[in-house]
């Protein structure tokens, strides 16, 4: 059965399945993605009766307006949503929770620590989708384009989306080494004792050592799995268990900071290492 709400980058629903397992979703347990997209990742936990819900940075996908990913479908239809999949799969019944439009590397708009069981993640890595999150606070100006291709097409929701560009903040480019280390952080802040945090990072596999991968002294790595992509790239799903509480600054602050060793994205992205490699 094909899902209604798809993305371009949506997770392969068997890998998804294999990344719940992983994190023992589990009936009752609360689980998290923080780049939920259209929400593939969430249906997986949600299928073992979890709770679930998701973060997603893009006014469009945590909404469902605007066009279809898919090839001439045009706009998307009022069953095309993140809620409509779970109604779609019979799992609307209270394991979804809803889409939160954030900014996920935003930690404080967190208050409590360690309620997570456990958190989820592909977080974007500059191929099929660029890594944002919100800059100074700058509001947008109408992006004519797409509001007259919008008009073009007598689209009901011009106005709407008008009001989007005027008061929407602008976003700034996100550096793959701080979308896995902020990461690392989160799962630091909202994992309970023994939750765990499982991701796609990926590598170059002629570069590849574990002196690459993210750390953190509250975190330990149980699971190091690698899925090849091309000759020379793959990623790696990445699990970690919290093995403690990081102390935290009188400002809310992280004073166990995650870190990286050998930090092979400090000059170049992932894209720019694929292009260059295939040149």
């Amino acid at each position: 059965m094909s899902r209604n709400y798809i993305g371009n980058s949506t997770m392969d629903p068997e890998l998804a399945f294999i990344q719940a397992n992983l994190v023992l979703a589990s009936p009752g347990s609360l689980l998290i993605d923080p780049f939920c997209g259209t929400g593939g990742i969430l249906l997986s936990a949600a299928y073992f009766c979890s709770h679930v819900l998701g973060v997603e940075i893009k006014w469009d996908v945590a909404k469902a307006k605007g066009k279809s990913s898919r090839v001439g479908e045009g706009l998307l239809g009022s069953d095309q949503s993140v809620k409509a999949n779970f109604s779609q799969y019979g799992l609307n019944d209270g394991r979804y929770l809803g889409v939160i439009l954030a900014d996920s590397s935003k930690h404080k708009m967190w208050r409590h620590f360690g309620f997570f069981d456990a958190i989820l993640a592909d977080p974007p890595y500059g191929i099929r989708e660029r890594g944002q999150k919100l800059g100074v606070i700058q509001w947008k100006r109408k992006v004519e384009t797409e509001i007259k291709q919008m008009e073009n097409e007598k689209c009901q929701e011009v106005n709407q989306q008008k009001q989007r560009h005027r008061n929407y903040p602008e976003k700034q480019h996100y550096q793959i080494s701080s979308v896995f280390l902020d990461l690392m952080d989160l799962g630091v802040r909202l994992l309970r004792i023994g939750g765990r945090l499982a991701f796609w990072f990926p590598v170059c596999r002629s570069e590849y050592s574990e002196k690459i991968l993210p750390r953190s002294d509250c975190l330990r790595l149980v699971y190091n799995c690698e899925q090849p992509l091309q000759k020379n790239t793959a990623r790696r799903l990445l699990v970690y268990e919290k093995i403690k509480h990081s102390l935290v600054s009188e400002n809310d602050v992280l004073l166990e900071k995650a870190y990286v060793i050998d930090n092979c994205y400090s000059r170049e992205s992932f894209r720019e290492k694929i292009f260059k490699n295939s040149s």
